[in-house]
């Protein structure tokens, strides 16, 4: 067990370093070259950028916004953050830094000027799909969540209001900083694209699937699924009409991104195995959503 759960806890660390990989490819390789100033810290900082006339890296400010904000986070509400958080902090501060060593391809930088509305749509995807897939994994880029939450332990601010208030005025900022006014335009588009990528990577990630699995070894089939994926497990009496037989259906709910086990489980136990898969629209309790 503490093997399975070292290999689970370096495949999360390995999967956001690849999410913040592909975050800040949409920040340094599109966003950038268009000067278009999306949310959040980033936000923050390509402005600090901008108005330095690229003197200063974005990930300078980027790191010291975000340090200011970890250590006020934690003075008020104690380690909460955890410590994949500030690795997420940490490993985009790399990347940032990293590819602003480098000057941007000619491609990007013909493409910024050609098509920053393209540029736009696909940066706010690439940041957007790099930070949800982060979030599912357990990690975040830290800044405006952490204002967030101080306004809200503060003033009694919903979270979600206050992110999207500080990420709008970040990006009309962009107004008095860039050379081309309408880059603001483009980066509200950006703003939005990365808004519904973190909800669809997440909700995605959080869909619940139904499973009813025919089977004559139901008693292994139910001890491989309780033990290899962690999931309750259900043995429900019927009566085969075509047989006449007394049978035993397996029925289990798990998450989507368990689909692939559940199936080699199947295959493993019994291949001549009758499943019925559904997509339910919500499952609350242990292990899925919480009752609110």
């Amino acid at each position: 067990m503490k093997s399975n759960n070292l290999f689970t806890e370096i495949k999360d660390y390995v999967v956001i370093t690849l999410s913040l990989l592909l975050y800040t490819t949409g920040v340094i390789f599109f966003l950038i070259p268009a000067e278009v100033v999306g949310g959040g810290v980033t936000g923050i900082a390509s402005l600090v950028y901008f108005y330095s006339g690229g003197t200063i890296p974005v990930a300078i400010p980027f790191v010291i916004i975000n340090g200011v904000l970890v250590a006020i986070g934690m003075k008020l509400f104690g380690p909460k953050f955890g410590i994949k958080t500030v690795f997420a902090i940490v490993v985009t501060f790399v990347f940032l830094f990293v590819g602003q060593l480098f000057a941007t391809p000619e491609i990007f930088q013909t493409l910024a000027n050609t098509e920053p509305l393209l540029v736009a749509i696909i940066g706010g995807m690439c940041t957007g799909a790099g930070v949800g897939i982060a979030i599912a994994q357990g990690g975040s880029t830290g800044g405006t969540d952490i204002i967030a939450l101080i306004a809200n332990h503060y003033w009694n601010v919903p979270l979600g209001r206050t992110i999207l208030y500080v990420d709008i005025l970040i990006v009309s900022s962009s107004f008095f900083v860039v050379e081309n006014p309408i880059s603001v335009i483009y980066g509200f588009v950006a703003l939005a694209m990365t808004a519904y990528f973190v909800d669809l990577v997440i909700e995605g990630r959080k869909q619940s699937v139904q499973f009813f699995i025919f089977t004559e070894k139901h008693e292994e089939m139910a001890n491989r699924i309780s033990e290899e994926i962690g999931r309750g497990v259900s043995l429900i009496d019927s009566y085969g009409w075509y047989t006449k037989k007394d049978k035993k259906i397996v029925m289990v709910l798990t998450r989507k991104v368990e689909n692939r086990q559940i199936f080699r489980v199947v295959k493993e136990v019994d291949d001549k195995a009758f499943v019925s898969m559904n997509i339910v629209n919500g499952v609350y309790g242990n292990g899925f959503e919480l009752i609110r």
